[in-house]
């Protein structure tokens, strides 16, 4: 979950497993590239091979 540093209101939270359950961040921490852009390694949790148009698994 991230916050806002003025207000300390919620502004964001990751959720490794949008449409499913049990997964997790795996690992020593992200990694960050030269554009800023940050990688996490998630395992377990549920798994479907259908995409929904988010590219995230459907409940079909």
């Amino acid at each position: 979950m991230s916050y806002s540093e003025t207000t300390l209101a919620q502004v964001g939270v990751l959720n490794p497993v949008p449409n499913g359950n049990d997964g997790g961040i795996w690992g020593a921490g992200p990694a960050v590239d030269a554009d800023g852009n940050v990688y996490l390694l998630t395992g377990n949790g549920t798994f479907d091979s259908k995409l929904d148009s988010s590219a995230f698994p459907s409940s079909c």
